[in-house]
C-alpha cells in the first residue's frame, strides 16, 4: 500500500489517498522512516540465490519447487524450526496438531 501511495502522492497528496484507503497517514510516514525488518534484509540476500535456482531449472519450476531447491542448497532459507505449527494448524510434517499439543 505504501508503494501505491508513493506512486500517486504527487498527483493526489498523501492525506487524500489515505482517506480513501484503510491506512492512517501517520502509518505511511512511519513505514518510510523505519529501517527494513530483519526478514526484508534476509529476503533481499536470498534473491540472487532464488534467481540462480530459477535460471538453472530453465524457469519451469514453480515457487514451491524453487524454494525447496534453494533450501536444500542453503539451510538458512527456511525460517521454520522443527516442531513449529504453521498457519494451517499442521506441523511441518503435515500432521494436524490439536491445541493441547502446543
Amino acid at each position: 500500500m505504501i508503494a501505491y501511495i508513493d506512486a500517486h502522492k504527487e498527483r493526489f497528496g498523501i492525506e487524500p489517498i489515505c482517506e480513501q484507503l484503510p491506512i492512517a497517514p501517520s502509518t505511511c510516514y512511519a513505514a518510510k522512516s523505519r529501517p527494513p525488518s530483519a526478514r526484508a534484509v534476509r529476503d533481499d540476500g536470498l534473491k540472487p540465490e532464488i534467481q540462480r535456482v530459477y535460471r538453472d531449472n530453465f524457469g519451469v519450476y514453480g515457487a514451491r519447487a524453487d524454494i525447496t531447491n534453494v533450501a536444500t542448497s542453503n539451510r538458512s532459507v527456511t525460517s521454520r524450526q522443527p516442531n513449529t505449527k504453521c498457519a494451517t494448524g499442521r506441523s511441518p510434517a503435515g500432521r494436524i496438531q490439536s491445541d493441547s499439543q502446543n
